[in-house]
């Protein structure tokens, strides 16, 4: 189980949730759609790091797909990023 869920909401909100994660050695577990079939949101026992739930669900435009390295390039939706 994470210690902690974050909801970033924009392409800086994860460069800095990263940025903190390397500089106070943390774990940092993407959660995209909740169907887990992989088993990677699993936390080991024994993990003694502090392990953050990275959720997602607000990221929600792909911009692309990196077949060989099984990743994806997600922006948040257009119409919540202009501002009110």
């Amino acid at each position: 189980m994470p210690d902690a869920v974050v909801r970033p909401g924009s392409e800086p909100e994860v460069e800095a949730l990263v940025g903190a994660a390397l500089r106070f050695d943390c774990v940092l577990i993407p959660f995209g759609g909740g169907t887990n079939i992989s088993g990677s949101l699993e936390v080991p026992i024994d993990e003694a790091r502090t392990v953050i739930s990275v959720d997602l669900g607000r990221m929600d435009r792909v911009l692309a797909i990196d077949d060989a390295d099984l990743t994806a390039e997600l922006l948040r939706h257009r119409e919540e990023m202009v501002p009110r």
